[in-house]
């Protein structure tokens, strides 16, 4: 099934991140690997450090160590990630929920109120292929793509 892409650089982006996860290749991946393909995102990534099309999106924070002398910490939302406008922030959070079955405070309104027609045809297609289910034919509307 076609899949919808704003721009023949996501089709080409998301092609490298299928290529790049091939070993690790699932719902999972594909759908998290297509966002992190819109060329807003993955120009920002250093790829080549990623283990997953994920993994940009959390930042290891210290606090200390623990009394065995480990390091404490948690995991925040990385810098990648706060230097997207607010409503690509939201769909990257999207993303990560259905690729680690987490709650990583995807606020659905807040998405709706402020995406444009393009993004969420890419937060629909990013359900589509989570799901593995294509009922809705969104590659009709495709922009700049090379046949």
């Amino acid at each position: 099934m076609s899949k919808y892409f704003t721009c023949s650089q996501h089709l080409k982006n998301y092609q490298q991140l299928k290529a790049k996860f091939v070993h690790h290749w699932s719902s999972e991946y594909a759908a998290a690997a297509y966002v992190a393909s819109l060329p807003e995102i993955y120009y920002r990534i250093n790829w080549n450090d990623q283990d997953s099309p994920v993994a940009w999106y959390f930042e290891w924070v210290a606090t200390g160590t623990d009394e065995y002398g480990d390091e404490d910490g948690y995991h925040a939302e990385s810098k990648i990630m706060r230097g997207l406008s607010g409503i690509y922030q939201e769909l990257v959070r999207g993303a990560v929920e259905l690729f680690t079955s987490g709650d990583f405070k995807f606020d659905l309104m807040h998405f709706l109120g402020g995406a444009d027609q393009t993004l969420y045809l890419v937060f629909l297609q990013m359900i589509e292929i989570r799901r593995r289910s294509f009922i809705l034919s969104l590659s009709s509307y495709s922009r700049d793509i090379e046949s």
